[in-house]
């Protein structure tokens, strides 16, 4: 037996003999520590402004950055990185082409298209 067989030999008892891993696994809560963006994409500056009012009382001041018109997003992108949702209201009143421009502006993971 040369010695690197009698090195490998020897390494694979002391595996086996090893005592396992009883200690609990930490879990990460990577997906609870991420704060929720959403964005609110509207067709008109009137339906932007009637969202903002709505949304003051739940949201506070945080509601003139998240609600925003189609336009504004097209012609000035976000400051934040990402976005994890992309809510656009009146979604048959702006261009598929726009859709998918802020969409991919925003970095979205989710788009939810409201047609109403």
């Amino acid at each position: 037996m040369t010695h690197a067989d009698s090195y490998i030999s020897m390494n694979r008892q002391r595996k086996s003999q090893a005592r396992p891993n009883t200690k609990p696994r930490k879990r990460s809560n990577s997906g609870n520590d991420q704060t929720q963006r959403d964005c609110i994409v509207t067709a008109t500056i009137e339906a932007a402004e009637d969202l903002k009012r709505k949304l003051a009382n739940r949201i506070g001041a945080e509601a003139t950055t998240r609600v925003r018109t189609m336009a504004s997003i097209l012609v000035n992108g976000f400051k934040e990185h990402t976005h994890n949702r992309l809510l656009i209201d009146e979604a048959m009143m702006n261009h598929f082409g726009a859709i998918i421009t802020a969409a991919l502006l925003a970095k979205a993971r989710n788009c939810c298209l409201s047609a109403t």
